[in-house]
């Protein structure tokens, strides 16, 4: 359990009786606030006598008109004599005594004496205290003082606000004579808020927000009843934005293009909900238009958006990371190629790389062909491989032979990287969602073997169903007197068989057969970036006298790998 501490400033006024209440609590008839306060905080009973505190704060003025332990009487703003009793004579009848702690301070009547009251009260608070404030007879400017102390507090002590109170005795009902205690923590939180506002705004991260949905708004929930779903809608919304910036932290491209977590109805629920603390509506709804420019569904402008964002936020790994797979993203869309096949994305990051350098290899490849047809300018190519060896300096910490570019001079190319290829895309956004008419795809297993699906094991049925439902596609004939181009011309007509396939299904091609034909048409399914598998079975083998007999029993599937 955390170290809790009362403080409270005591004033020199005189102080009528009256009785305080706040919600369903009513103290007491008492002079003071302080006494009134700690009955609301129910002390001692819910407190620890041997290690909690009562701060009260004095000046001279103060302990001689209203602590005093031996004051009987005093006076009141007419002149008129009253039995009175001070309040620290109140607080030991209570049983308080081993809790007091009262701390003298100046006038506060220039700076150095405001200093020396911050300072005299930050050296009470230890290290996780829980603060319990009232504000009520604090002297002008010390009100201010308490709520920069109390941050100043949160960051070197790690401390936490429990109450921020004020004894309103001047709006007391004339009738019943019942003064309200204001709550004022409200106004400590909506600090709070936007100081991890601020905090995201610069830095992209929520730990603070999360924190306070967390935290502050609990509080309010078991508090305010009737402020409950509203309490819940603030909360959804800070932890769903969490969840975005971990995306942009971790460079999680797929929830980013795929708008996974930007739930605009939901951030737009917990705007609304702001309004339990009103002034708080405003800096809620500048976090969430931070995410404006994305979109909740598939597109892959998301990822140059995240580009964006994450260079705002000088956040420069995750912005290359964001900005070369966008543009990897976009060219599989343009080329209507798998966007979620790491070989083909390796393949079309090479072909961007070499484009001009007369590489045979690279040339005979479908994505060079098909990006060729694009007829992309050649500044396009350029700027790639710059952003690919900013990439690669940084997720290699720079360390390398031969001189070592400026930090300054990388972090104003990876501007202009950004603004170049947001440009690119936006100027060219049906390119960019084309591949998306036909999404989703429904994923099939072309089976093209001797051996027809419903003469399959269970056991391979069932290891088949991964990929999809099973179509059986005719084997050629392989005669063994064929040449090379007559296996070629049988290659190329199986292959655009299979390519009828393509366009509303996400294929996988079962190869199984004559050796130089496997071999032929698995390469040519590769280089358009359709993933071939083999079977793999067990060979078990008996012997009855001179005969053998070899009984093949299926394992697994494996891919094709060159």
């Amino acid at each position: 359990m955390h170290r809790k501490i009362f403080l409270s400033v005591l004033g020199t006024s005189f102080y009528r009786p009256c009785k305080y209440v706040q919600g369903n609590f009513i103290s007491s008839e008492v002079s003071f606030i302080q006494q009134a306060t700690i009955e609301m905080l129910n002390i001692p009973t819910d407190w620890d006598i041997s290690r909690d505190k009562l701060v009260i704060i004095l000046t001279d003025e103060s302990e001689k008109c209203n602590w005093d332990k031996n004051l009987e009487y005093r006076q009141d703003f007419s002149g008129k004599q009253h039995p009175y009793t001070g309040l620290n004579k109140i607080l030991i009848d209570m049983g308080l005594e081993k809790m007091l702690c009262p701390i003298k301070i100046p006038k506060g009547e220039d700076q150095d004496e405001i200093w020396n009251i911050f300072t005299s009260i930050f050296n009470i608070i230890e290290d996780n205290d829980e603060l319990y404030v009232d504000i009520t007879h604090s002297f002008r400017y010390l009100p201010m003082v308490m709520l920069v102390l109390c941050n100043y507090a949160k960051f070197l002590r790690n401390i936490s606000v429990k109450s921020i109170t004020y004894g309103n005795y001047e709006r007391r009902n004339q009738i019943t004579g019942e003064a309200p205690i204001v709550d004022l923590l409200p106004i400590n939180i909506l600090q709070d808020w936007t100081s991890a506002a601020a905090a995201y705004m610069k830095s992209g991260r929520t730990d603070d927000l999360y924190r306070l949905s967390n935290g502050d708004i609990r509080k309010i929930k078991k508090e305010k009843e009737n402020s409950r779903k509203e309490a819940n809608a603030l909360d959804g919304a800070m932890k769903l934005l969490d969840q975005v910036s971990l995306d942009f932290q971790l460079c999680r491209g797929i929830n980013i293009m795929k708008g996974v977590n930007f739930k605009k109805e939901k951030f737009e629920e917990g705007v609304i909900s702001a309004d339990i603390i009103p002034p708080l509506l405003p800096v809620v709804r500048k976090v969430v238009d931070s995410l404006s420019c994305f979109s909740g569904k598939m597109e892959v402008i998301n990822m140059f958006s995240a580009a964006r964002w994450c260079y705002d936020k000088k956040m420069y790994q995750q912005t290359v990371t964001f900005l070369r797979e966008g543009v990897i993203s976009y060219l599989c869309n343009a080329i209507n190629f798998d966007i979620m096949d790491e070989h083909i994305r390796e393949r079309i990051s090479g072909v961007l790389s070499v484009y001009y350098r007369k590489d045979k290899a690279i040339e005979l490849s479908e994505e060079y062909k098909r990006i060729k047809e694009l007829t992309l300018p050649t500044d396009f190519f350029d700027k790639y491989s710059d952003l690919t060896k900013i990439r690669n300096d940084i997720n290699h910490s720079y360390i390398k032979e031969g001189d070592i570019s400026k930090v300054n001079t990388d972090i104003e190319r990876i501007k202009k990287l950004v603004d170049y290829f947001t440009s690119f895309v936006d100027n060219n956004k049906e390119t960019e969602k084309k591949a998306f008419v036909n999404e989703p795809k429904t994923p099939i297993l072309l089976n093209l073997s001797n051996h027809p699906y419903n003469s399959w094991s269970e056991k391979q049925k069932n290891a088949a169903a991964v990929y999809g439902e099973c179509i059986d596609l005719k084997f050629p004939m392989i005669d063994a007197s064929l040449d090379k181009d007559a296996i070629m011309n049988i290659v190329d007509n199986t292959l655009s068989e299979i390519k009828s396939y393509t366009e509303k299904n996400k294929i996988t091609v079962h190869v199984m057969g004559e050796m130089t034909f496997c071999f032929a048409i698995v390469n040519k399914l590769k280089s358009i970036g359709i993933k071939s598998i083999a079977s793999c079975s067990n060979r078990n083998v008996t012997m009855e006298g001179e005969v053998k007999t070899s009984v093949f029993e299926f394992e697994r599937f494996r891919e094709y790998s060159l």
